[in-house]
Parts: structure tokens; C-alpha cells; sequence
């Protein structure tokens, strides 16, 4: 069998690029008899760049690919002929029915965790079926993705190569899709496993950068510790990074310590609100308290690592001060030492609780088949207007926020050029002053 897997491109091109982690990994299923390619539009691939008639597309996706998705299947009917094509990925997993109703041109729709339809992929592939829903996979059996399938080296330059510690969340956060799409219970690999990955990857690849692609990979406080002590100790010597965020309620002051020993440079806080009220009754954040927040920042900072943290205002349930609080509270973390504090306006994805009570409540400013067009949904609007606050309200608040962080940015780099010089000036003063006069004479 002949299987092309495929990731479609992101409606918007500002992003990162990262590795089609989900295919190499689910490429890794599939029984190695058969003949495997991947194909991703990020990259620039097309449809065109497969050298082999494929009997089956496997394509995944997000929400906001879901249309660009049901061209690239149909523009693969238009190339081979009776082509059957599948699609899964959170943009299915999240919702479905509602995927189903976008994807006319895929023959069949796969919900939940795709490893058990690529370990069956035989029988499941002649399924008639219009969704088949997959049974959540145990990461004991966690196997090796095939890297070797992509260019890896075009992403190890920009992100480095990725690696699952742990999957699933146990917040239900009422903007959120992570639990609809790798469940509620929470799923760890055990920490030896993770090291010997990420060992294995740095002796092949020769790769000294890692992300963690895990939703919540700090549920288990103890367990990340004894992970990033297993790191520490079989002396890697690489570079870190969870850009889902982690949470600042199970962070210690020891936790912080070994992550910066294990290869942290920076850390992402998902802290979302300034409000208690917000994070404990709106959104629903599992204990999170401001305190909290603002005690990692600053602790983190005085260790050396640097922090950055996300915020969302405008969510169904928040009053209006509370917003301007969330705004007040990200400049006060910015003055505890946070290199950023980015604020965004929520946006109601197909599938969360937010967009429910949206629906429900005539809350929504724009039709529901908008909500899979990323790029609409960051075009500088909010699409909810309630009781306490119309969309105008809300931009408002997170164009000042972003002013303030911009701000805060150049700030925090002149400060750090400024240091750098006097480093410079005290340990070699000859040579800076040369440079000096250098740059003196050709502003001349």
C-alpha cells in the first residue's frame, strides 16, 4: 500500500515553522511494508512533489485548515482517481460533526488519536464509515517518529525537533480545545523514556534543540522534577522549550531551578487572566492564583530564566474591569521582571465551552462558518459582544496592551545593549573604544 500523509498550510504565514511532528510520529504506526511519503504545504510542498500514486491521502488538520483541507482533497481526486482520502488531527477530533459538514471531499473523517487506525490501517482504511472514532492511545507504546521522512534539518535551524513528554489535560478552560482533542485524563511517558529520545535524537540528528509538544506537561509536579533531574544527569547539554505554556501553579522554586540546570532558557506561563474571579469562575483554571503568577515570573527572572506569559480578555463572563484588570496585571508582572506579557482577545473555536454559550446566548458577531477562518479570526476584531462589553471595548484594551509590551521590549533590549558595552568596556576597553571611533567616523 502506498500512503501519503499530508499537512495542510496555516492561513496565516507569520507562524514558526514546525516540524509535522503529528505525521512522522503516526508514520511510525504504520506497518513498514508499505511505502510511506509526507508532504507538507508549510514547507512549500504540494500535491505534486509525491513521486508515487498514493492508494490513500491521510491529511491533518486544525480548525482553521479546515477549507484548505477539503481543497487539498479534492485536488487530489483531480490527480488520482478513486484516491481515498482521510482526514484527522484536532480540527476533527475538536468537533466532528462540524468537520464533517467542511470536508465533503474526504471520504472519511478520524476522531481521537490516529495510532490505532494506522496500526489497523488494512481493515480501517476499507471501512465505509463516514467518522471513525479512535480509542486514546497508551504513550507506553510510544514509538519513535520517522523523522527521516522530512527535510528535518530545515526545522532543527528555527524550533528544533520535537519530542511528547505527556498528552491530554484535565482543565476544561471555557476557550480551549486541548481537552477535546487529547481528552481529559491526563497521559505521561515515564521520564526514563523521554531522556533516552531525547539522547537518541541528539547523537543522530545532532540536534541541541528540543520542544515539548505536550498541552499540560507540568500535572504532575513531581514527576516533571524527577524528569528534569534525569536530564541534568545524563548531561545532554541541549535546549528546551514548551510553546503550549506551562502552568504556574505547579511550579517550585526547586522545579525552576532544575529546569534552568536541564536546558531552559526561557519559559512560557499560561497565566490567561489578572483576575481571581476570571481564572476561578470563567475560565475555570484548575486552583491558578495571581499570586502564583507573580511569583514564578519574579523567581524565574532572578534564576536567569527568561519568562514570557500569555493573557485572553474579552471571554464570555468577564465584566469589563475585570479585562482592565488583566491589562494593569501584565504591566505589573512586566515590572516584576517578565520579558513579555502578551494580551489577546478570546477567540470562540468551534467546539468549546465559550462558543457554546456564545451560540446560545446571541453573544456571536459573525456567522458560525467564520469561526474556521483563522485569518478573519485574527484580523484585529472580536467577533463577541455581551451585556458587559462590546468588541470595541475589548480591542481597545489589547492594543494598549500591546503598546505597553512593545514598550516594554525595546526597553528591556536597550537596557540589555547597554549592559553588554559596559561588559565590554570594563574587560576590554581598547578594542571598544577602537569600535567606537569606528562607528563615529563612518556616521561622519
Amino acid at each position: 500500500m502506498k500512503i501519503l500523509l499530508v499537512r495542510p498550510k496555516l492561513p496565516m504565514q507569520d507562524f514558526k515553522l514546525y516540524p509535522p511532528y503529528s505525521l512522522v510520529t503516526l508514520a511510525s504506526y504504520i506497518d513498514p511494508s508499505n511505502d510511506i511519503q509526507i508532504v507538507d504545504y508549510q514547507a512549500g510542498q504540494t500535491l505534486s512533489d509525491s513521486n508515487f500514486t498514493p492508494d490513500l491521502v491521510a491529511l491533518t488538520t486544525f480548525n482553521s485548515q479546515l477549507t484548505e483541507t477539503d481543497k487539498i482533497a479534492q485536488e487530489a481526486s483531480k490527480i488520482w482517481k478513486n484516491v481515498k482520502k482521510v482526514a484527522g488531527g484536532a480540527g476533527v477530533t475538536s468537533n466532528s460533526d462540524y468537520a464533517s459538514q467542511i470536508l465533503p471531499n474526504v471520504d472519511t473523517l478520524v476522531a481521537g488519536d490516529g495510532e490505532d487506525f494506522m496500526v489497523n490501517l488494512e481493515s480501517m482504511s476499507h471501512r465505509t464509515d463516514r467518522i471513525i472514532h479512535c480509542p486514546r492511545f497508551d504513550l507506553g507504546q510510544h514509538k519513535r517518529p520517522l523523522w527521516n521522512l522530512i527535510d528535518y534539518k530545515r526545522y532543527v535551524k528555527t524550533v528544533g525537533l520535537a519530542v511528547e513528554t505527556s498528552r491530554g489535560c484535565p482543565f476544561n478552560c471555557i476557550w480551549c480545545t486541548a481537552h477535546l482533542v487529547t481528552g481529559k485524563k491526563w497521559r505521561p511517558r515515564i521520564p526514563e523514556s523521554v531522556v533516552e529520545e531525547l539522547s537518541e535524537l541528539k547523537e543522530r540528528y545532532n540536534c541541541c534543540l528540543f520542544y515539548f509538544t505536550d498541552d499540560n506537561a507540568t500535572v504532575d509536579p513531581k514527576r516533571w522534577e524527577r524528569l528534569m533531574q534525569l536530564i541534568i544527569d545524563a548531561r545532554l547539554n541541549i535546549e528546551i522549550q514548551v510553546p503550549e505554556g506551562i502552568q504556574a501553579h505547579h511550579l517550585t522554586y526547586d522545579a525552576l531551578v532544575l529546569m534552568k540546570k536541564a536546558g531552559f532558557r526561557m519559559i512560557t506561563i499560561g497565566a490567561e487572566s489578572g483576575s481571581q474571579r476570571v481564572l476561578d469562575d470563567v475560565i475555570c483554571k484548575g486552583g491558578l492564583k495571581v499570586e502564583q503568577i507573580a511569583y514564578v515570573v519574579k523567581t524565574a527572572r532572578e534564576i536567569g530564566l527568561e519568562v514570557n506569559c500569555f493573557f485572553v480578555i474579552g471571554t464570555v463572563g468577564e465584566t469589563l474591569d475585570e479585562a482592565k484588570e488583566t491589562v494593569e496585571f501584565a504591566q505589573k508582572l512586566r515590572k516584576l521582571g517578565a520579558y513579555s506579557c502578551m494580551v489577546r482577545n478570546a477567540i470562540p473555536i468551534q467546539g468549546t465551552r465559550m462558543f457554546k454559550i456564545a451560540k446560545e446566548k446571541g453573544y456571536l458577531t459573525v456567522s458560525e462558518d467564520k469561526m474556521s477562518d483563522l485569518k478573519f479570526l485574527h484580523s484585529n476584531q472580536h467577533f463577541l459582544k455581551t451585556p458587559e462589553w462590546n468588541p470595541e471595548d475589548i480591542m481597545k484594551l489589547v492594543e494598549i496592551a500591546r503598546k505597553q509590551d512593545a514598550n516594554h521590549i525595546l526597553t528591556d533590549k536597550k537596557w540589555h545593549l547597554v549592559k553588554q558595552g559596559s561588559k565590554r568596556l570594563i574587560t576590554s576597553p581598547r578594542s571598544t573604544f577602537k569600535r567606537a571611533w569606528q562607528i563615529l567616523k563612518e556616521s561622519i
